[in-house]
């Protein structure tokens, strides 16, 4: 005898199967500010700043106040700090 599938009452909302999920690229802000950049890494803002004030990340300026990072920098400097393939120990 052949059982049946169980049939789901919630609806498909045609979202990834894991919410975790990184978004494509095309999908993904060209641009970020620095709060949004700092919870991204879960960092604080402030911490940052002096990486911007040290020159090891750049930054657009478009005005004395507004400050935002480029996706493409954001992530070069993200993977600046990848193991490599090593291991922490």
């Amino acid at each position: 005898m052949k059982k049946e599938r169980a049939i789901s009452d919630e609806p498909d909302l045609g979202g990834p199967a894991n919410p975790d999920a990184v978004s494509p690229p095309e999908t993904q802000a060209k641009f970020l500010s620095l709060n949004a950049a700092a919870d991204e890494i879960g960092c604080t803002r402030r911490f940052l700043e002096t990486r911007i004030e040290d020159g090891e990340l750049k930054v657009f300026r478009p005005s004395k106040r507004l400050v935002r990072i480029k996706r493409t920098e954001f992530d070069r400097w993200i993977e600046s700090f990848s193991s490599k393939g090593r291991v922490a120990t």
